[in-house]
């Protein structure tokens, strides 16, 4: 809950086990301005969608009740089925090497070319 008694919309929709849309939805219906899950709506507003959406039914699937005191800390993930067989192709050994070129020589950088200077000459006075 967000301070000075209110709420916000992905709060209310997790209450109710609903999704966000849902939620965003409802309080459209009932002329209640909330732009995204982040909206903020006061209390007054958040029972009266409370009281549309539990109105409305099963029309969402609700939240199984979580056991007092059993919490889920890990999911271990299942064995991983058998590992395939990989056929390899039988590796033939490289052909043996044709002529071979002579080593290019190894030429020098060329200097850059020298940078023209954008000054112009120094001209006297008339």
């Amino acid at each position: 809950m967000t301070s000075g008694g209110k709420v916000r919309i992905y709060e209310l929709s997790r209450d109710l086990g609903l999704d966000n849309r849902d939620v965003l939805d409802a309080a459209e219906k009932l002329s209640i301005a909330a732009k995204s899950h982040s909206s903020s709506i006061s209390d007054s507003e958040a029972v009266k969608i409370r009281s549309l959406l539990q109105a409305k039914g099963g029309s969402a699937p609700a939240r199984a009740p979580e056991a007092p005191g059993v919490k889920i800390l890990t999911v271990k993930k299942a064995a991983p089925a058998a590992a395939p067989t990989v056929v390899t192709p039988p590796v033939t050994p490289p052909a043996p090497p044709g002529p071979q070129r002579p080593p290019r020589p190894q030429l020098r950088p060329s200097p850059p070319p020298p940078l023209r200077s954008r000054r112009l000459q120094w001209r006297p006075q008339r």
